[in-house]
């Protein structure tokens, strides 16, 4: 008889049905997944025994109780707890209840190294991933797919957060240089209705040197008045001139003074200088964060601060030295 003819007589039931390989194979993983189900449904059982366990012993003597009196170690015994407590359901009952149906196909095997996961995100892992029909091996490898691909996506979050503030900086240091630009232009705009007041003064002053001499070519104005008229307008120009070269040293000072105000405000509105200014600031922000930390790790843990001030310390003294060679 055939191996395959000895499959097809095997395979038929009392009832003289043909059972295919398909139907046996449906059967396979049937049992498969109860005996998952069970396997879990027992860790979960055994954990929280020994919680209940645990809080009855003296504290201490856990290790030993363990040893005295289970047939498993104590790290066996730490992985049914915290399977328990991850997988568990609140309420008190004497199966052991499984807190999603996402996890009843698991063995104990990958239900321990899922805690890995966030409490969080376990379930929604497990779903997308089908972690029941992975191997540890395989889950294990997810894992760190997953916990790698997390860390390079906070990674260029921080990137783009970095050059969404440095957009922001740009855009402060256009404004600001568009202002200065619009100050420039106000003092030009000064400079030259100064000019245009000074013509102003020059041409006066020259309506009244015209006026005087009309005055000399009339002969029916008698000497002496016009002797006095000469004194007056004399007297008026000086006048008028000190007034102008007055106003014309004050507009020249003030525009000298708008100059280099402008100059100023340019000199510090430069892209080196405010980039400095950002990351400046950026490096004042987090030295304040790290002694805040030091001073809540200081709360709790004297040494350990200690030794993290220290560490700190080498690191300011480093760039002192750093700051000093470039003297």
């Amino acid at each position: 008889m055939s191996e395959a003819l000895t499959t097809a007589k095997t395979a038929e039931i009392r009832e003289g049905d043909f059972r295919d390989i398909n139907t046996i194979k449906t059967e396979i993983r049937t049992l498969y997944n109860t005996a998952l189900r069970s396997e879990l449904s027992y860790a979960i059982q055994l954990g929280r025994k020994l919680t209940e366990a645990k809080e009855l012993v003296e504290h201490g003597e856990w290790g030993a109780w363990v040893k005295e009196n289970l047939p498993f170690s104590q790290d066996k015994a730490t992985m049914m707890m915290k399977i328990y407590e991850n997988y568990g359901t609140n309420q008190e009952s004497l199966f052991g209840d499984i807190n999603s149906e996402t996890f009843r196909n698991l063995g104990i095997s990958q239900a321990f190294v899922l805690l890995s996961v966030p409490e969080e995100e376990r379930e929604e892992f497990v779903r997308e991933n089908h972690a029941e029909d992975m191997s540890v091996r395989e889950l294990k490898q997810a894992i760190a797919e997953r916990d790698a691909a997390q860390k390079k996506s906070a990674a260029l979050e921080a990137d783009n957060k970095m050059l969404r503030e440095s957009n922001i900086s740009l855009k402060m240091q256009a404004q600001q240089v568009e202002n200065l630009q619009k100050e420039a232009e106000k003092a030009v705009e000064n400079a030259k209705k100064a000019q245009a007041a000074r013509d102003d003064s020059v041409k006066e002053l020259q309506a009244v040197r015209a006026e005087l001499a009309e005055a000399k070519a009339k002969p029916a104005i008698p000497a002496d008045m016009i002797e006095k008229l000469q004194t007056e307008a004399r007297a008026e120009a000086e006048k008028e001139t000190a007034e102008e070269l007055a106003r014309e040293a004050s507009f020249r000072k003030q525009a000298e003074k708008e100059a280099e105000e402008l100059r100023r405000k340019l000199a510090v509105a430069s892209p080196e200088v405010a980039t400095y200014r950002t990351y400046f600031t950026m490096f004042q922000e987090d030295f304040n964060r790290l002694h805040g930390f030091l001073l809540k790790i200081g709360n709790t843990d004297t040494e350990t601060a200690a030794k993290l001030r220290r560490a700190l310390a080498t690191v300011v003294d480093g760039f002192r030295e750093k700051l000093d060679e470039n003297r």
